[in-house]
Order: structure tokens, then C-alpha cells, then sequence
């Protein structure tokens, strides 16, 4: 579910994220409801893979968007698994469709 609370750290991220390299791997990810656990993971290192260059520039929300998503602290959140949580955001329709939505936004003004 995608709470309110989380949108500002949600909007941060895509605001520091180049979106151009993410975008062309994007291309090539086929996201369905109906994916195996070995199709998801595939997903999951895919947009790891797009997204780690740039992980500096959002180190410091990624602990305050997971705290916020799994209302917990910041340091609790800094001691999960991160590929764990990656799947969790990715199997949560309204943070994907937000991030979906926002990064098609910024690719059209980008573009």
C-alpha cells in the first residue's frame, strides 16, 4: 500500500535518479501479476543492476523510505536485507505504480 507518508521520500528519490539508463533497462523487464519467484528475482537484479550506479545519490532515503514502508526505525531499516525489501517494493502495486508513473513524468520532460 502506498501511504501517504512515504510520497515525499518517494518523490526525493525520483527527483536525484537519472532516469535514461533506467528507462533502457526497463525496456527489456516483462513485470506481470502472475511471475514465478525466479522471474521476480530476475526483476529484482535487473532494476539493481539499472539503479546501483546511482545509489549514492538516494543512499541516505533508503533507510527512511524502508523505516516508512515497514514502520519501523531508520535504524531498525538499516539492518534488513536489502534484496528482501527490494522484492517487497516490488510486489507492492502502489509503490510500482507510483515510481511508474513519476519516472515516465521525468522521462518526458527529460526526453
Amino acid at each position: 500500500m502506498l501511504k501517504v507518508k512515504i510520497i515525499p521520500v518517494l518523490a526525493g528519490i525520483v527527483s536525484k535518479i537519472e532516469i535514461q539508463p533506467i528507462i533502457e533497462r526497463m525496456k527489456t523487464i516483462d513485470i506481470s501479476e502472475n511471475q514465478t519467484t525466479e522471474q521476480q528475482a530476475i526483476i529484482v537484479f535487473e532494476l539493481i543492476a539499472a539503479i546501483t550506479p546511482q545509489l549514492g545519490a538516494i543512499a541516505e532515503d533508503i533507510p527512511q523510505l524502508i523505516a516508512l514502508y515497514k514502520e519501523i526505525s531508520v535504524e531498525e531499516a538499516g539492518e534488513l536485507d536489502f534484496i528482501e525489501i527490494i522484492k517487497e517494493l516490488l510486489g507492492d502495486k502502489g509503490i510500482i505504480n507510483f515510481f511508474s508513473t513519476a519516472l515516465r513524468g521525468k522521462a518526458a520532460r527529460e526526453i
